[in-house]
């Protein structure tokens, strides 16, 4: 089961805001945003690498490429980019601001921010909004599967970081 939310974004300039609601725990939504540069469709680098970026309204947040169950976090297709937005996410009521960065050859270029309202589950208290996980992405550039496991240990925890 997934919820989705289709948006258009262009990326030459900001016009109207993307904002996406959701309540507190949730993990089946996700956003289809289609792209344009311009008046034309902008078809997205099929070999591109995508991460997103968060900060929920307590501070806390991450970056991400994959999923906790180890899923892709993202669909690349033509001018489409699918965005399946984890639990993580809606873990702090508020407004969670979310960032779409594409990597392809070198070149980067990000989404304009996106605004996730998270409204609060009656009764509940959920964890912050932490989540790092890039190894499917550290994974494309280098194949070494003991550099990456190196690499991921060493990686700080984040604890008392401020996004």
């Amino acid at each position: 089961m997934l919820f989705t939310k289709k948006v258009t974004t262009n990326i030459n300039y900001q016009a109207s805001p993307i904002h996406l609601t959701a309540l507190q725990g949730d993990n089946c939504r996700a956003l289809e945003l289609q792209f344009y540069c311009g008046e034309e469709p902008w078809v997205l680098p099929p070999d591109g690498d995508v991460f997103i970026r968060y900060t929920c309204a307590d501070g806390s947040g991450g970056i991400f490429d994959t999923l906790p169950n180890g899923e892709p976090a993202y669909i690349l297709a033509g001018a489409t980019l699918t965005i399946h937005i984890p639990e993580m996410m809606c873990a702090v009521p508020g407004v969670t601001k979310a960032q779409v960065t594409i990597f392809s050859d070198g070149a980067q270029i990000s989404s304009f921010p996106i605004e996730l309202r998270v409204l609060p589950q009656v009764g509940q208290k959920m964890a912050d909004g932490k989540y790092v996980n890039l190894r499917k992405w550290l994974m494309s550039y280098v194949t070494e599967e003991p550099f990456v496991e190196a690499v991921v240990a060493a990686l700080p925890s984040g604890d008392g970081v401020k996004y």
